[in-house]
């Protein structure tokens, strides 16, 4: 770059947020403190200090929330385009070559459609399994909350007794309803 590190106090308003902003995005890209001081001329310790800090680690956790939901859309697309491709397999065939070289859809081999067909029903049966025990937890969680709050409920408040209590004195006032 042929700059040298600015001491970051020295810096304006404006260039700290922008630095501060792009800091933890150029971390989570690069996993380097040291390449993400060299891209924003930032120190080294000045970087190692905001690490420590909780607006990185909250802007790190924002970064991972949509790594992950940008993941999790492209494995879904990628999903339903495999399952395009095997249904269109299944529908219309298998490409192939003829003997005149021409290319042509033979039917999917009874073999090939059952190791489909089981592949596909293993999965449903483990999502199925893996969803039933999910909601079995939530159950029991919601079961012992009820127990709970029914104890709670149902618990008598603890009274005081006459002569436990050492001294009243009654003021009679404006506030006083018999007035």
């Amino acid at each position: 770059m042929g700059m040298e590190v600015v001491q970051y106090q020295q810096l304006s308003l404006e260039k700290k947020r922008e630095i501060k902003e792009k800091a933890p995005r150029i971390w989570f890209d690069t996993k380097s403190l040291a390449e993400t001081g060299r891209q924003l001329n930032v120190k080294y310790e000045t970087l190692k200090e905001w690490k420590k800090t909780r607006w990185w680690a909250d802007s790190i956790q924002e970064l991972e929330e949509v790594e992950k939901a940008r993941t999790a859309k492209r494995l879904g697309n990628l999903s339903d385009k495999g399952i395009d491709i095997v249904m269109d397999r299944l529908q219309e065939g298998d490409h192939a070559f003829n003997k005149a070289g021409e290319l042509v859809r033979r039917p999917v081999s009874a073999r090939d459609a059952n190791r489909i067909l089981s592949d596909a029903l293993d999965r449903k049966m483990k999502l199925e399994t893996a969803s039933k025990h999910s909601q079995e937890a939530v159950v029991a969680s919601l079961v012992d909350l009820a127990q709970r709050f029914a104890e709670l409920a149902n618990k008598k408040p603890k009274l005081v007794r006459e002569e436990d209590i050492i001294d009243v004195e009654v003021i009679s006032g404006s506030n006083d309803p018999s007035n």
